[in-house]
């Protein structure tokens, strides 16, 4: 599966240090992301991708989305779109 959106959460700029961290992980994304935040969260130590956010376009999330797609706004989403 190839990711939507993939954004720094906490860095300020991915920089090519640390793509070349998220090159060396992308085989074990998304899958590698739990456990990377869980040891972020504790203080463990952890690399770069860690601080990164994604939204993945697997079976999964699409399955998610569906569940929404003709469903009407609330009065407060509708205010906020």
């Amino acid at each position: 599966y190839a990711p939507i959106v993939l954004w720094p959460q906490t860095l300020p700029e991915l920089t090519p240090d640390r793509r070349a961290c998220l090159a060396l992980a992308w085989e074990d994304l998304p899958d590698a992301f739990p456990e990377l935040y869980r040891r972020l969260r504790r203080g463990d130590p952890t690399d770069d991708t860690a601080h990164l956010r994604a939204i993945w376009d697997d079976n999964r999330w699409l399955r998610f989305c569906r569940r929404f797609q003709y469903a009407p706004l609330t009065e407060a989403e509708e205010y906020t779109s």
